[in-house]
């Protein structure tokens, strides 16, 4: 096809810091972006506009030379539509006065756009161009496209321009809060869509007259993207949220996200189950795959016949598991699979149990009290606040919950008081928002059991507009985390509020960072100015750290934070966090326009914490990976074999790659979109220079090609047997195509 080598984007107000970094690695030289300010000041306050086009230095170093524009539709703004000469020959010397400035290298100045969105196309501009230049010889206009814009700026004036380091925050991103029960199973369906496609690409592998389902997995990441586009109604989905239009797009944008995990299901059970085929195990088997790139231990979930246990292979061990639900002929339980290989398998045979052995080794209820612990924390409740007032971190010999404050750990929040104020607009005639926070209140524990992998306590506390408030908090024998899942019932409520979870910690001196998708963003140093500092989004982890220690916090279903207090719509310039307060955002209706007014139901949100004297973004980024990707599990029962013949697969532990550095993580592993070989995406994680050797166990290399993220070949990569080493650089994206041996 025909290169490309520019994006545009309009209306969306901010870019993510990574944009550079992608745009670069698609082989993208050029962006173009148009902004819409309503709530939403990057462009009023950093002026963006007047010091475009600049080159836009992402993560990893790389650029992209960018045109940012005070709005869309520009040119309707400046000259009506269709244009007319006498408010062109008013507008254009004011638009113009911007670039006046010394600084300003380029003779020329983009005007974004000719027509207005949303409507039918009205012509005549080239007429109008045609007829200004033949009336005024100053300025001329050149009806243009943005790649002619782009190359004629970079010919003559790109070595002047300057350079611009750092993030444009998150604004409009707060929508996703509109709409928690489907944004916590698209969180879900992101990690494991990734999965799935690396699934497939094994599947094809060890079974090569099976094609892996490449026009499923196209849908599949339509439907993910259809879900993430940032508005989720027409402008009358706040105001009339009733209405049958607003009805129908709720549904339809909510069945992308259902559409999406059927899909993401459905690979994932097909390639499964041609790995599983050509495993050496008979029926009766569990055939669990780690989808990481690194060897981990994770619980999983499944259902088993009565009277059964799970014997892991090659040792024929029998694994201890927790019954969740109790069910006819069956129970639905929990066990750790333990030292997964990287990109790996593990097989545990569903076997006929002993009589009068104890199938589930170690469960146990424990008496009912306030404090849970292991070998590394010790967990308090608070009956008063309904949350946790202390987690006590041994190896520390510290407290990490602040008790100063006025929240608890892990405690819920309802916030009232936005209707009709900044927070909702950013309109500087509404008033301040004078919100009301209303923290649970009482609570009381339910349950403390030891399980084979640890300890849980369940307690329940209530809050305003949510009538119970269920929490799981499990601490791990052998990992150094805390697992919090709260349950809760949320009423709908058509005012302006917003619901978090508070995690406070007792830092003097915080200092926060949060993982975008390649590298991380401390919000007081790294943001643009004009940039978003009241709520950010986060990919995998949130940070916060200070003199006496670090705290991580994977928010697994929510991606919405806040840092030191709660979003109050001030739109501050700078950053000044008035707490060590990381608050998990996870619902708001603050939009006056696009998205959706009411939700409620039975919701649930997962959050990982960990701590550590120092906390470094490679332990986090694995640790949030770890948190966000769920083993995938099949099944192997006697419709799927009726023998136990040999088969190529071993059933003992197997990896199918693994990467020599732990900085290195293996994003995704795909077909190649012109069916010659495989894809291999690569992501550096810890911020330092990484040589990584990639390992095939199980096949030979034929020959490798560096490309860039559009699939295109760039450069040889030397193959020996069955691996290749690639240098990969501080936050950078590496794009492999890979061809095996038949």
């Amino acid at each position: 096809g025909v290169p490309f080598d520019y994006a545009n984007i309009t209306d969306v107000p901010s870019y993510s810091w990574s944009y550079a970094s992608i745009l670069h690695a698609l082989g993208i030289r050029y962006f173009a972006a148009a902004g819409n300010s309503d709530r939403a000041p990057i462009l009023l306050w950093g002026r963006w506009n007047t010091k475009s086009p600049f080159w836009w230095q992402g993560p990893d170093g790389s650029k992209v030379l960018m045109s940012y524009s005070r709005q869309y539709s520009q040119l309707a703004f400046l000259c009506q539509l269709p244009p007319q000469m006498a408010a062109c020959a008013e507008s254009l010397p004011v638009f113009l006065q911007s670039y006046e400035a010394p600084s300003y290298k380029p003779d020329a100045a983009l005007i974004y756009g000719a027509q207005v969105e949303n409507t039918e196309i009205r012509p005549g501009t080239a007429a109008f161009v045609e007829q200004w230049n033949a009336q005024y010889a100053y300025p001329k206009l050149i009806l243009s496209t943005f790649p002619d814009y782009f190359r004629y700026i970079d010919a003559r004036f790109g070595s002047e321009l300057p350079t611009v380091v750092g993030d444009g925050g998150p604004y409009w991103e707060d929508g996703i809060g509109s709409d928690a029960p489907y944004a916590a199973i698209d969180r879900v369906n992101q990690q494991r869509a990734l999965s799935a496609e690396k699934l497939s690409t094994l599947g094809a592998y060890v079974q090569k007259n099976v094609a892996g389902e490449q026009g499923l997995i196209r849908t599949m990441w339509q439907n993910l993207i259809l879900y993430s586009e940032h508005t989720f109604t027409s402008w009358g989905g706040y105001s009339r949220p009733n209405s049958e239009e607003t009805q129908r797009q709720q549904f339809t944008k909510e069945q992308f996200v259902v559409n999406a995990r059927q899909e993401i299901n459905s690979i994932v059970d097909q390639a499964m189950s041609q790995i599983a085929d050509q495993i050496h195990v008979p029926s009766s088997t569990i055939v669990v795959f780690n989808p990481l790139s690194w060897e981990r231990s994770s619980l999983v979930e499944t259902d088993l016949d009565d009277h059964r246990v799970l014997k892991e292979y090659p040792s024929m061990q029998v694994v201890p598991y927790e019954i969740l639900r109790r069910a006819n002929g069956y129970n639905h339980i929990r066990f750790m699979a333990e030292n997964v290989p990287a990109m790996g398998y593990q097989c545990y045979q569903m076997a006929e149990a002993v009589p009068n052995s104890s199938n589930t080794a170690g469960e146990a209820s424990l008496p009912v009290s306030n404090t849970i612990e292991n070998d590394y924390y010790r967990v308090q409740f608070d009956p008063g606040s309904g949350a946790i007032s202390s987690v006590y971190d041994k190896q520390l010999g510290k407290e990490l919950v602040n008790s100063s404050g006025p929240y608890r750990l892990n405690q819920y929040l309802y916030v009232a008081g936005g209707e009709g104020t900044q927070i909702v607009n950013l309109n500087k005639s509404l008033p301040v928002a004078k919100l009301t926070i209303s923290p649970s209140r009482s609570g009381r524990v339910d349950s403390i059991r030891k399980t084979p992998y640890g300890a849980i306590m369940t307690y329940e506390t209530s809050g305003v507009s949510a009538p119970q408030i269920t929490t799981d908090v499990m601490l791990f024998d052998h990992q150094k985390k805390i697992e919090f899942v709260d349950h809760l019932q949320e009423q709908p409520v058509a005012h302006k509020v917003a619901v978090y979870f508070a995690f406070p910690f007792a830092l003097t001196r915080p200092e926060f960072s949060y993982e975008i998708q390649n590298g991380w963003v401390d919000p007081a140093h790294d943001m643009l100015k004009g940039g978003s500092l009241e709520w950010f989004t986060v990919q995998h982890w949130v940070r916060v750290s200070g003199p006496e220690f670090s705290v991580g916090l994977v928010p697994v279903n929510a991606p919405l934070v806040t840092l030191g207090d709660i979003n109050r719509g001030t739109w501050p310039q700078t950053f000044d966090p008035k707490s060590s307060t990381v608050y998990s955002y996870v619902m708001n209706n603050y939009w006056h326009t696009n998205y959706f007014r009411v939700q409620g139901g039975n919701l649930t949100f997962r959050y990982v914490l960990t701590s550590g004297q120092d906390l470094s973004p490679l332990s986090l980024a694995r640790l949030g990976r770890v948190s966000m990707t769920p083993m995938e599990l099949r099944q192997v029962i006697s419709n799927d074999k009726n023998d136990d013949l040999s088969r190529p697969l071993s059933p003992a532990p197997q990896s199918f790659l693994t990467v020599s550095s732990p900085d290195v993580v293996v994003e995704d592993w795909k077909a190649a979109e012109d069916g010659n070989g495989a894809i291999i995406r690569l992501l550096e994680v810890g911020g330092q220079d990484a040589n990584a050797t990639l390992t095939f166990p199980l096949f030979s290399l034929k020959r490798a090609w560096r490309t860039n993220a559009a699939e295109e070949n760039q450069s040889p990569v030397n193959v020996q047997g069955n691996s290749l080493e690639i240098p990969v650089k501080p936050h950078q994206i590496v794009t492999l195509r890979v061809l095996a041996t038949e």
